[in-house]
C-alpha cells in the first residue's frame, strides 16, 4: 500500500466494515452512544489511548481476530510515527514517554542479565 497513509479512525472504520462490526453494536457493547462510535469512526473526536484499546478489545470480544487484524495494519506503511504523536495530546504524550523511558530501562536490565548469563 503506498498511496495515502491512513489515520487510526481510517484503519479502525475499515476494519469495523471489514469485520462487519456495526457502529450500533460496537456502541451496545461498549456503552457508548452510536454517534459518539460514529464520530471516533469518521475522526471527528479521538478518544484516549486507554479508550481505543478499550474499543478494539470490545471488537475483538465481538468478533475474534479483530484486535490482531487491526493492530498488524498498523505498519509504517499504514502511517508515520509523526501522525501519531501529532494525535496525541500533552498527558498522552507524556504517558507515551514513560512507557518508553520504562521500555529502555527493561531492556537495559533484559540485556543485562542475558550478559550475565
Amino acid at each position: 500500500m503506498l498511496g495515502k497513509k491512513m489515520d487510526f479512525s481510517e484503519i479502525f472504520n475499515q476494519k469495523l466494515k471489514h469485520w462487519r462490526i456495526s457502529g450500533r453494536a460496537l456502541a451496545v457493547a461498549s456503552g457508548r452512544s452510536e454517534t459518539n462510535i460514529s464520530q471516533i469512526r469518521n475522526g471527528v473526536v479521538s478518544p484516549s489511548i486507554s479508550d481505543f484499546q478499550e474499543l478494539i478489545r470490545i471488537c475483538d470480544d465481538l468478533k475474534p481476530g479483530f484486535a490482531s487484524d487491526y493492530y498488524s495494519s498498523l505498519s509504517p506503511v499504514a502511517f508515520s510515527p509523526e501522525q501519531f504523536i501529532t494525535h496525541l495530546d500533552s498527558s498522552q504524550l507524556a504517558s507515551l514517554m514513560s512507557a518508553i523511558g520504562q521500555r529502555i530501562k527493561d531492556y537495559g536490565r533484559d540485556a543485562q542479565f542475558l550478559k550475565a548469563s
